[in-house]
């Protein structure tokens, strides 16, 4: 994810978002707990997809992204949902 998808996705300027990474100003609490909800989705899809099939599978990605797409998040949102999914599946088959 971009920081200026993040900064879309939080309703913030991109140079707002920058200063935030640099430690010039400090992260309102409304935006980490827009973050963490966006987190927790992120989550949700990557267990979801992981569950139902392995990184093998063709149909792996295409499910998360749906689900992603569905939800309306930000598009660089899919590719770390992705790779989540592949550690929660690779986690499960070490067991």
């Amino acid at each position: 994810m971009t920081q200026q998808e993040a900064a879309d996705y939080v309703g913030y300027s991109i140079f707002t978002v920058k200063s935030w990474s640099l430690g010039r100003r400090s992260i309102p609490d409304a935006v980490w707990d827009k973050l963490s909800d966006l987190h927790q989705k992120l989550e949700a899809a990557a267990k979801l997809s992981a569950e139902n099939r392995g990184p093998e599978d063709p149909f792996f990605f295409r499910d998360a992204r749906q689900s992603l797409e569905a939800l309306q998040l930000p598009k660089g949102s899919i590719k770390v949902a992705e790779a989540m999914a592949i550690k929660i599946a690779s986690s499960a088959d070490e067991d």
